[in-house]
């Protein structure tokens, strides 16, 4: 019968407590975690199979200057906060709606509320064109939104007090739209490509506005006045986008300028 010595066994016995007192901050890390029901933590993206780089779609990959996070069970440990399913080390600040300046998205191929685009430097930023004009908004977060707020696609709660015309709120979800394929190599969004009657514009703009779907929308918008949007499309991209008709043409007009989509010169 093997015996083991009283040292030897203390050592055991201080490794074992040890391994069982590791405090839940250690657990946190920066690498991929598990997505817990189906959102993401600030600063981390949902995976897709379409992704060589994050192929899980059951996995929450973390973007630049992503926090340290674990899975939450039970209270967080000092230093970090709950948030959705997860513990972060990321503390928010009070937050503050913003009527004009930019909203960071929870997953960056999210779409962004009424009267914001995905900013053409930041894929993780929605921004607006409308001083003044565009409506508060702010992330859902999982909690209801209030009666003063729409539900923009489960994502967003965003202000019906605004001073947007129906034309500009379609011309920045267009430049969304855009913007998006292109900063993202041509993925396709969550929340698809409408940008006629998306949630948000169907609530803010009362029933009786919404506009059909269909092939000659995109030539609609080609031929929208540019004094109805904060900058003049581009002549050739509209063309061609209205040529093609349908959210394809959208896309490829936005691309090649077309579409409101803003301008690098003084828009």
């Amino acid at each position: 019968m093997r015996t083991v010595s009283f040292a030897a066994a203390t050592a055991l016995a201080l490794a074992g407590f040890t391994s069982l007192t590791v405090p839940a901050h250690a657990q946190g890390s920066t690498g991929p975690i598990t997505r817990v029901g189906g959102t993401c933590p600030s600063g981390y993206t949902q995976g897709s199979t379409a992704q060589n780089s994050k192929p899980n779609p059951n996995m929450c990959y973390p973007g630049s200057g992503a926090p340290s996070v674990y899975v939450k069970n039970g209270a967080c440990a000092a230093g970090y906060q709950s948030e959705f399913g997860y513990c972060t080390s990321k503390v928010s600040a009070t937050y503050v709606p913003p009527t004009y300046g930019s909203i960071t998205k929870a997953n960056q191929l999210d779409r962004c509320p009424v009267g914001y685009w995905t900013d053409e430097g930041n894929l993780n930023i929605c921004s607006t064109p409308y001083q003044g004009k565009a409506p508060a908004s702010r992330l859902k977060r999982g909690a209801a939104c209030s009666g003063e707020e729409v539900d923009e696609w489960g994502i967003y709660c965003t202000s019906r007090l605004h001073k947007l015309t129906r034309s500009e709120a379609e011309n920045t979800a267009v430049a969304d739209v855009n913007n998006l394929f292109a900063l993202s190599g041509g993925k396709t969004s969550p929340q698809g490509a409408e940008y006629e009657n998306t949630p948000g514009i169907l609530a803010l703009f009362p029933a009786g506005s919404a506009k059909s779907a269909s092939p000659s929308s995109a030539s609609a918008a080609a031929s929208t006045p540019a004094a109805q949007t904060p900058c003049q499309p581009d002549a050739s991209g509209a063309a061609i986008g209205g040529a093609i008709g349908g959210q394809a043409g959208v896309v490829i007009g936005g691309m090649l300028g077309g579409f409101g989509k803003k301008k690098k010169s003084g828009c």
